[in-house]
């Protein structure tokens, strides 16, 4: 019997110290299952960043391959300067911010129509994707259109802290150009109306984007503003193509275009993204031309006025900062 009593005390002991190393060894558990948690959301959270890397990568990778091809496929040959008799009006349509919805029906209406026009593309928007690549690439090699520069990041929408620092917001235009191989040497600042071109300027002097302004004309690069913005509500046109296009024969019969005779429109892709935006496009275009209006592309815009260049005689001209940022 003594036996069977140490046997008891024994086992007793032996359950004693299990219990205890358990409760020991429970905080340690826990400890360790929370450092595996950790570890398994920091290896998450890279592969998440190496994913967005790469797909960041991918698509810079996918710009300069699609600038490879652009290289190597036939240079489009653009069309000539319309011939102008004496009183003739031109109308140059602008589209800013591309690509975007919309785009892809401007580049469409403009071939079928066989109108020109102008776009002015937008960087990083180029860099949402292969579609948005395409639309660039369908851009340069449209006949009736001109692609011209609008920024690399679109002032990131804070023009007042893009413009604060002149040699930051010129080498995002300059990114811009470079990145996507613009050829023409055409600018539109975002969020400012101003013209700077190689004999004379407007708003130079007044607006914020002035100093910025400086720098690229001296690069060569020439700026544009607008005659008549075709406002925009929401993704759509906020004007009817006959409201829009009584402003623009007002502009003329006032002479107050900043050039004569010459008028330019701005509106922006996101417009003419939605059926009835398309429908109203199209009838602006033919509005235009039933006048015998001549639609133009903006490299053939002249660099001289045959009048009088002061701004004082530019009464029609808007000279605050656009309501829709252009």
């Amino acid at each position: 019997m003594p036996r069977k009593s140490n046997n008891i005390r024994t086992n007793f002991r032996l359950q004693s110290m299990k219990n205890g190393t358990e409760q020991i060894m429970e905080p340690v558990k826990k400890t360790a299952k929370i450092a595996a948690l950790a570890a398994a959301a920091i290896t998450f959270s890279v592969f998440g960043m190496a994913c967005r890397q790469k797909q960041t990568n991918e698509n810079g990778n996918a710009v300069l391959a699609a600038e490879k091809n652009e290289a190597a496929a036939p240079k489009t040959i653009k069309l000539p300067a319309e011939k102008l008799d004496s009183g003739a009006r031109v109308v140059y349509l602008t589209f800013d911010d591309g690509p975007l919805p919309g785009s892809d029906f401007i580049n469409k209406a403009t071939l079928e129509h066989k109108f020109k026009g102008s776009v002015f593309v937008v960087g990083k928007h180029v860099l949402n994707g292969k579609t948005s690549l395409r639309t660039l690439r369908d851009f340069k090699r449209n006949p009736y259109l001109d692609v011209c520069n609008h920024s690399f990041t679109h002032a990131n929408m804070d023009y007042k802290k893009f413009y604060a620092d002149p040699a930051v917001a010129s080498a995002d235009l300059r990114k811009n150009q470079e990145d996507l191989k613009l050829d023409l040497k055409i600018i539109r600042l975002p969020g400012s109306q101003l013209w700077a071109l190689p004999t004379r300027d407007f708003n130079l002097k007044v607006q914020k984007s002035g100093p910025t302004a400086e720098i690229l004309k001296t690069e060569g690069y020439k700026i544009y503003g607008w005659d008549v913005e075709w406002g925009q509500k929401g993704a759509a046109p906020k004007e009817t193509a006959e409201e829009i296009f009584a402003k623009i024969e007002s502009q003329f019969e006032k002479e107050s275009t900043w050039t004569r005779n010459h008028l330019v429109v701005l509106t922006h892709d996101i417009m003419f993204s939605k059926a009835d935006g398309q429908a109203q496009l199209l009838k602006l275009v033919q509005l235009l031309k039933d006048k015998k209006y001549i639609l133009e592309n903006i490299r053939h815009y002249p660099e001289k006025d045959s009048g009088d260049d002061s701004d004082d005689d530019l009464k029609g001209v808007i000279k605050e900062q656009p309501k829709q940022p252009s």
